[in-house]
């Protein structure tokens, strides 16, 4: 079924290029503080390489294969590398929005302390998008501008100027921006959390259904002749559809990148990453509860990256088992001595 409402249409055809992506690392951490990095990114095969490349800076230096499972075959892009202790890790998610530079990529950094006795392990990976809640709130209100003006002049074309666009944009502002205000509001507040209450968007779409705007068009031109009460029902649902069709709204991509981040509409993708972890010795925090093995996992949906940042952080320390043992020997010789010299 076609949607009905601006706000679905919007989503589905605004990144008509989103696909389902997966991203899947692995970072090993080694005693010597040096990094061993693998990551492979996953896409449906209905999405070309030219494609993914075209939203995402790859990193140098992998190889391009297919891989069929249950869920049907997939491009497959793998890299893997190994950093020494001090050697910057350059980033390897990024994500390139529609407007030129703006970009939304990882950042990892390993802080290594050496003590006598042991070593701490301090990781940190910070994803951060490319825009804010209230950047998307404000470019919301944005797309509502250009809907209504788009909307009030296909209505009087479409009402044979039985009511001008000047007219129509008054009745729209009055009657249906109020909805708008109250979505762009929710999403400055609270972020893409509003995409996971479907009572939130469900009210939105009553409010701006076709079912919807017809009436009010109904009730507003209800001193005009009854007998075209009918023909102009008609001409309203006729001049909705249109302007949702039309791909003078669509382009706009300059407010792609503010609305829905550089990671794209997260209720119309699949996009998904999983990192996995391992550090030496005994983890002494980390904030995932989830673990593979000794590997400690984090786990993303397309959710948790929109307008916010996040940062993956684990810490560990490796005893000096050698060190210890002899720091105890030598610690109880000298209390033994100590205890000889006061007899």
């Amino acid at each position: 079924m076609r949607p009905r409402s601006l706000f679905l249409l919007a989503l589905v055809l605004l990144l008509c290029a989103g696909c389902k992506t997966k991203f899947d690392t692995k970072t090993q951490v080694y005693p010597d503080g040096s990094i061993a990095r693998a990551t492979r990114l996953k896409a449906d095969s209905g999405t070309s390489r030219e494609e993914l490349e075209s939203r995402y800076t790859l990193p140098a230096g992998g190889e391009w294969g297919i891989e069929k499972d249950s869920e049907g075959e997939w491009q497959i892009y793998e890299v893997a590398r190994r950093y020494a202790l001090g050697e910057t890790i350059p980033p390897d998610h990024i994500r390139l929005g529609q407007r030129e530079g703006h970009t939304s990529q990882n950042d990892i950094r390993l802080t290594v302390q050496d003590r006598i006795l042991w070593k701490t392990f301090e990781y940190r990976e910070t994803f951060k998008d490319g825009g804010t809640r209230q950047s998307a709130a404000k470019a919301f209100m944005k797309l509502y501008e250009l809907w209504a003006a788009l909307f009030a002049r296909t209505l009087e074309r479409h009402l044979d100027e039985q009511l001008s666009a000047e007219k129509a944009k008054i009745i729209i502002d009055e009657k249906l921006k109020p909805a708008f205000e109250s979505l762009s509001d929710q999403l400055g507040r609270r972020g893409a959390q509003v995409f996971r209450e479907q009572m939130i968007i469900g009210e939105f779409e009553k409010a701006i259904s076709e079912e919807q705007v017809v009436e009010v068009f109904s009730e507003q031109l209800s001193h005009l002749p009854e007998s075209q009460a009918a023909w102009r029902r008609k001409a309203v649902a006729a001049a909705y559809a249109e302007t949702n069709d039309s791909k003078k709204l669509l382009d706009q991509t300059e407010l792609e990148d503010e609305i829905f981040g550089t990671y794209g509409i997260p209720l119309f993708q699949e996009y998904a990453l999983t990192h996995r972890l391992k550090l030496p010795g005994q983890v002494l925090e980390a904030n995932t509860i989830y673990r593979e093995g000794d590997a400690l996992v984090w786990k993303f949906d397309q959710f948790d990256f929109l307008w916010q940042e996040f940062e993956i952080k684990a810490s560990s320390r490796l005893l000096y088992i050698g060190r210890m043992t002899t720091t105890a020997v030598l610690a109880f010789l000298f209390l033994i001595l100590s205890g000889r010299r006061r007899t």
